[in-house]
């Protein structure tokens, strides 16, 4: 569990590996034709309603581990080559998670209220980016506002989503979601870039 590799690294490397093999061999990825286009209004319907969802824990304090998160980001930067050598104060190797958190806390500081609304417009991304992958898929329009919605609201998310902690979480999600949107979309290289960046968070 602390070290480099842990089986979930292990079949995510799996998954990468599949995915430069798959490229190489120049495999083009099969879309199903969209029925409609996805909308800016869609998009931004599913931003307000995930904003919407979470804004009254925007006061909600620091909790348990967020304190000694704060602490290992106060300190000042160590050279990047830090970040993929060594694990986190956590003892999780999370190289980019750290870096972003890193960001996070250059923008937030100690202010609980930015720190969720990042939070907030993380998981908010996380839930548009459902709604591109459904557009992908060739969902109607009804279909990828349900995925984007179930994803924003489902109650295993406010944890991630309200939890400072639960931030690498979010990270993850992204670049994950971003590289299967990149997958379906037939671009190879940005899609293992994203899933690499993903397994590092």
């Amino acid at each position: 569990m602390r070290g480099l590799l842990n089986i979930e690294a292990i079949l995510s490397l799996m998954a990468i590996a599949w995915m430069v093999i798959a490229w190489m061999l120049r495999r083009d990825v099969a879309r199903v034709s969209r029925s409609e286009s996805l909308s800016w209004m869609e998009l931004s319907a599913v931003l307000v309603a995930t904003l919407v969802a979470f804004a009254w824990t925007q006061h909600f304090y620091f909790l348990s581990d967020d304190f000694v998160l704060l602490t290992q980001f106060r300190a000042p930067w160590p050279p990047l080559s830090y970040f993929f050598t060594t694990p986190g104060g956590d003892g999780f190797f999370r190289p980019i998670g750290n870096i972003l958190f890193r960001l996070n806390y250059a923008l937030a500081g100690t202010s609980p209220v930015v720190w969720h609304w990042t939070g907030f417009l993380l998981h908010a991304v996380n839930a548009m980016l459902v709604c591109l992958i459904a557009s992908e898929l060739g969902f109607s329009r009804t279909g990828r506002l349900f995925a984007g919605l179930l994803f924003a609201w489902h109650g295993s998310r406010p944890e991630s989503v309200v939890w400072m902690a639960g931030r690498f979480d979010l990270f993850a999600a992204l670049f994950g979601l971003l590289s299967l949107y990149c997958a379906l979309r037939g671009w190879g290289a940005p899609s293992i870039l994203a899933m690499i960046l993903g397994v590092w968070c």
